[in-house]
């Protein structure tokens, strides 16, 4: 019976050591990077997604989604840009696979 609370008082004092551990790095590192050093990368980073654009006129979304699943991306994102000039509109997809749009090819 000893040995068993002996075992059972060291779990209890390492499951304590290792959320301490993790209270200082959440609290001194950004969470990215406490995440990656504890080997969960979940993370992504803060930049904008990389688009593709290309002139399409009188741009309208399911039309631009379309066009976007044709050129080999996923549609998630695809965007119009309308211009004062219908014939100027743009139609955008999402080309970063971290935001969910890559190429499907």
């Amino acid at each position: 019976m000893a040995l068993l609370k002996i075992s059972t008082t060291r779990i209890v004092y390492l499951w304590a050591k290792l959320f301490l551990v993790l209270g200082i790095m959440s609290a001194t590192f950004p969470s990215c990077r406490a995440a990656s050093l504890s080997g969960f990368n979940c993370c992504q980073e803060n930049k904008p997604p990389e688009i593709d654009c290309q002139r399409y006129i009188n741009c309208k979304p399911y039309g631009c989604w379309l066009a976007c699943t044709r050129r080999g991306y996923t549609g998630v994102g695809a965007h119009c840009i309308n211009k004062k000039d219908a014939y100027k509109d743009e139609c955008c997809c999402n080309k970063d696979p971290k935001h969910g749009a890559t190429p499907l090819v």
